[in-house]
């Protein structure tokens, strides 16, 4: 018997002797700012494999994942919690990363560049998960593309993520229209722009998002506008799968300016090659000044596939161009109510709506014969003492 021992032990020794010299070493937590004051000091420490943990608070960028397998994680149940902010592209990965470099659980916002000043991705494919993309702004520059996120080539993954209130706003500078030597201003993708990609944006919301152009009063400028949601163009392969597009906008003003030599187009979207969109909502989208009337979303080419998705309320008009329409699709002036649980109407049921439901929670008023007209509607107010007020008789 104590043979047997002394081999198992040996066995045991070897087995762990083996793994120290040629195993690979398991995955660490790099914790900011506890152990690494910044972001970046940790993800340039970070090997394959591990996890740069984020606390909650506001910490500064911007950052470079810098070809990494890496995932860099706001700690805590909220994306809010943890805000990356500011920065020339607040997140940027732009040497080729991989699916297993994961964003997860952040806010990035405050960015300004002249292409992605949110996110910047080039020929790369990394995974967005549970992200805030908000308030960002590109600028700087004559052309200008994708506020909230700029991809040109790569595979990216965007899931639950939400990509609001970013903006892409062209100055006048350059040459010209007509032969005038005058202001050119270029802007395309308000909230996203997607060049040459096969990216997938799945479960997101694209809301809130602007492309302007007004320049100075000037005697012929060029204005070229478009796409205040997502401009979407070039080769790969894009998906948008249960996605939200929504009041988004695009201005395409110029003061001064020639009407022959302003375009602008898709309020919500503009979209051109393989496009494959299902379960998806594009809504309350606007455009105003020159160039044509989509404020929803405009297809020009072949190969947009498009399945039980909604294009609805968007002004002035919905769509323009071609699509295979695979079925279980509505194009309507007025959105039909098909979520009647979705009491705030922001296109998801989550536990805002259960906390509409709890104010209005006990006995109805009134019979099943009731008719509408003599309902009195339900009104929540907001008062000093941040205490709901329901109207009822």
């Amino acid at each position: 018997m104590k043979s047997i021992c002394n081999r198992l032990n040996f066995v045991a020794i070897s087995l762990v002797a083996s793994l120290a010299v040629g195993g690979t070493a398991s995955a660490a937590d790099l914790l900011v700012p506890s152990q690494y004051n910044t972001i970046q000091s940790a993800i340039d420490a970070a090997v394959s494999g591990d996890v740069v943990l984020i606390s909650p608070g506001t910490h500064a960028g911007p950052i470079d994942l810098k070809g990494k397998a890496i995932t860099v994680r706001g700690a805590g149940n909220l994306n809010s919690q943890v805000l990356i902010n500011g920065g020339d592209s607040v997140v940027k990965c732009t040497t080729g990363e991989i699916s297993d470099c994961v964003i997860e659980n952040l806010t990035i916002t405050g960015g300004t560049a002249i292409s992605g000043g949110g996110v910047k991705l080039i020929n790369s494919s990394p995974t967005f998960k549970k992200c805030r993309i908000i308030l960002n702004t590109a600028a700087g520059s004559s052309d200008c593309q994708g506020g909230g996120v700029y991809v040109l080539g790569g595979a990216p993954v965007f899931e639950d993520c939400s990509i609001s209130a970013n903006s892409c706003s062209p100055y006048g500078s350059g040459t010209a229209c007509g032969g005038h030597s005058d202001l050119r201003c270029v802007g395309m993708g308000g909230g996203v722009y997607l060049q040459d990609t096969s990216a997938t944006l799945s479960r997101c919301t694209i809301s809130g998002n602007v492309v302007s152009a007004n320049p100075p009063r000037s005697m012929n400028p060029l204005v070229d506008v478009q796409a205040g949601g997502i401009w979407r163009s070039g080769s790969g392969s894009v998906t948008i799968s249960n996605c939200l597009i929504t009041t988004n906008s695009l201005d395409s003003s110029a003061s001064g300016s020639n009407q022959s030599c302003c375009y602008g187009s898709g309020g919500g979207a503009i979209i051109q090659g393989l496009t494959f969109i299902s379960g998806s909502k594009i809504s309350n989208n606007s455009k105003s000044g020159c160039g044509d009337a989509i404020g929803g979303v405009k297809f020009i080419g072949v190969g947009i596939f498009m399945v039980n998705t909604q294009i609805c309320a968007n002004s002035p008009s919905n769509l323009s161009g071609g699509y295979v329409d695979e079925g279980g699709n509505v194009i309507s002036a007025i959105c039909p109510e098909t979520c009647t649980s979705d009491l705030n109407a922001d296109g998801k049921v989550d536990s805002a709506d259960i906390g509409l439901m709890l104010i209005d929670f006990g006995p109805c008023y009134g019979t099943s014969l009731t008719t509408p007209q003599e309902q009195e509607p339900f009104i929540l107010q907001t008062v000093e003492t941040a205490t709901p007020v329901l109207n009822k008789k």
